[in-house]
């Protein structure tokens, strides 16, 4: 939804006219990769790397490109339960989250980028200005009323 969003800010409305005359298919992430990884869809829009990947190191007839024009990105969060059974624990595994080590199997693992700058294996990084994704959205029921119609869903 958030990548969605971000392309009628960028394109308006009219880019998913364009699509839906092409005879577009709506799917999930983990369904979607599987449609061009069979060959069913030429392409996915939104698909997450962790998704497709797997599929072409299986020999997949697939490939991931990150959005680049417009950048943008799924930002994760770190935090501890303030009722935490061990939460110094936790903090060591914040504080390892944090470091090179932790990117560095990230990034191998696949689909990752790192704010450490450019490393082996990882995304390139989105420009300071990239836009984050407006999760309100999700529940924006004036908002999906406008815009879900665009792709032929019902809000």
């Amino acid at each position: 939804m958030s990548t969605f969003a971000l392309l009628i800010d960028t394109y308006g409305t009219g880019y998913f006219d364009e699509l839906r005359a092409h005879g577009i298919d709506i799917a999930e992430s983990g369904p979607g990769a599987q449609l061009v990884a069979a060959g069913a869809n030429p392409v996915f829009i939104g698909a997450f790397p962790n998704l497709v990947l797997p599929l072409k190191q299986q020999g997949a007839p697939i490939d991931y490109l990150p959005i680049q024009d417009p950048a943008s990105a799924v930002s994760n969060y770190l935090a501890i339960s303030t009722e935490a059974a061990h939460p110094n624990a936790a903090r060591l595994f914040v504080a390892w989250r944090l470091t090179k080590q932790s990117h560095e199997i990230l990034c191998k693992a696949g689909g990752s980028a790192s704010p450490l700058g450019d490393m082996p294996g990882c995304e390139p990084a989105p420009p300071a200005d990239f836009k984050r994704p407006d999760y309100a959205l999700f529940n924006d029921k004036a908002w999906q009323a406008k815009n879900l119609p665009l792709l032929g869903l019902t809000p």
